[in-house]
């Protein structure tokens, strides 16, 4: 205990704090991703992938890339169409209360643009055992190609060394379904010890998956766009309890995916 305490003594002392008034140590390590179809992404889906998908689990990878850098892809499906993910998606002021580990998040620029791209930044607040991380995230969303993709606002200096993603939904099952495609790489300061780093990646990765299809059955439910059995389904679950829906599903995923958390000695 003696030694966590000093150790944690050395890091507030030498780690440079977030600051929202001072720019980041840099302007971009990582080449960061493209408003593209997810082929492009480096998503690479085999036969083994789909049945995963068709049996309601997701497809997950989390890697280490080099010493300080982790890597998060996941594929889920959603039972409703991208409008409804896009909502959930978007809706930042609601990530506090469905994504487990933010602890808070504070849009404080939104913006469109002339050729149809809003730009939204965001402040993030993450807590990983006894870590706290505040990080500034420039997202950059393009309706018509169902597509977005964030990266540090260097104009803050952030916790996160750097940090870069892509969100991309696409119509399944004839509109009324959607494939959500979710990718994010960290760089963490060298001071950041290996175990919080692969929270921080299921944090992340908690984003795409945990809470992300109930989420968005509630929003089509409050806007009256489910079948009668849907409808139904939904008010009974909301009756329920939506938290503890969203534990149950997140356990689910969550067992799925720690089977891809590789081992932090």
């Amino acid at each position: 205990m003696r030694r966590v305490l000093c150790f944690l003594a050395t890091v507030l002392t030498v780690a440079p704090a977030a600051d929202s008034g001072q720019p980041h140590a840099h302007e971009g390590i990582l080449a960061g991703f493209e408003r593209q179809r997810p082929s492009r992404a480096g998503f690479h889906l085999d036969a083994a992938g789909e049945a995963r998908l068709a049996s309601g689990e997701p497809v997950v990878k989390i890697e280490s890339c080099g010493r300080n850098a982790v890597r998060t892809k996941t594929i889920i499906q959603v039972a409703t169409p991208p409008e409804y993910v896009w909502d959930v998606v978007l809706d930042f002021a609601s990530y506090p209360r469905r994504v487990h580990g933010i602890s808070a998040c504070h849009v404080y620029d939104k913006a469109w643009n002339l050729r149809g791209v809003q730009v939204v930044k965001a402040t993030y607040e993450a807590k990983v055992g006894a870590f706290k991380l505040q990080y500034f995230l420039e997202h950059v969303y393009e309706p018509l190609r169902s597509s977005m993709t964030w990266r540090l606002d260097y104009a803050r200096r952030s916790d996160l060394d750097d940090n870069v993603g892509y969100w991309h939904v696409v119509p399944t099952d004839g509109g009324t379904g959607s494939r959500v495609f979710y990718a994010t790489e960290t760089v963490f300061p060298p001071w950041v010890p290996g175990p919080v780093k692969m929270a921080f990646a299921r944090v992340a990765m908690g984003r795409a998956t945990a809470t992300l299809e109930p989420s968005c059955l509630e929003a089509m439910a409050q806007r009256g766009h489910l079948g009668s059995n849907g409808r139904r389904a939904a008010v009974r679950g909301l009756q329920d309890g939506l938290p503890d829906a969203v534990q149950r599903l997140w356990q689910k995923k969550n067992t799925a995916i720690l089977r891809f958390m590789p081992t932090t000695k």
